[in-house]
């Protein structure tokens, strides 16, 4: 029986810090080289550096959301590339719990195993959002293993620390990484031992 890959979830909404965060992440978390599938599912704005990709041995496939990832194209990547680690950039205003079914369905799940769900939020907008798209960015925030609260300095802290606090209350068992801003995301990133868990 074929040893399941690992599949880590990168959610939050548009200009939160995702892809950014991403390439901290896979910078830090793929010393050996090993091969990695990136699959973003999304049109950001920002974007992941070619000296990256080549360097570190990751393969990357984009689609525009997440209904796009068609369960065939996965699997062929799946069984093409033969990734020693999946990560998926998800679109935050796609249903998460239907995006979990899909990766849980007929030989995927055979294949794949999600170990981990990390959800990138700005402190800048983070009220706003939870104020007028609440039933949005609540079940991303309530799967998370670890919430990544980005662009702190832009808010204060103790206003970082309100934000932490409702956070919290809204999932009790996440860890929380506060990061000064998307310049320095890289630094605190890899200043971050909560991180180590998910690598």
């Amino acid at each position: 029986m074929l040893k399941k890959i690992e599949v880590e979830l990168i959610t939050g909404f548009l200009s939160a810090g995702k892809t950014s965060f991403l390439q901290s992440f896979i910078d830090i978390s793929n010393k050996e080289g090993s091969e990695i599938l990136i699959i973003q599912c999304e049109n950001g704005r920002a974007q992941l550096p070619e000296g990256l990709l080549n360097k570190k041995k990751v393969v990357l496939r984009k689609y525009k959301n997440n209904q796009e990832l068609d369960y065939k194209s996965f699997l062929n990547s799946i069984n093409f590339h033969d990734p020693k680690r999946i990560v998926i950039e998800c679109n935050g205003v796609c249903n998460l719990d239907e995006f979990l079914n899909f990766l849980n369905s007929g030989n995927l799940r055979k294949r794949i195993k999600v170990t981990g769900i990390i959800t990138v939020v700005d402190c800048v907008t983070m009220n706003m959002f939870l104020k007028n798209m609440s039933s949005l960015i609540l079940p991303n925030l309530r799967a998370a293993d670890l919430i990544v609260l980005n662009n702190c300095d832009f808010v204060g802290t103790k206003k970082a620390e309100e934000l932490e606090q409702i956070l919290k209350d809204i999932n009790l068992h996440a860890h929380i990484l506060r990061c000064h801003s998307s310049i320095n995301l890289d630094e605190d990133v890899r200043n971050c031992t909560i991180i180590k868990k998910f690598i």
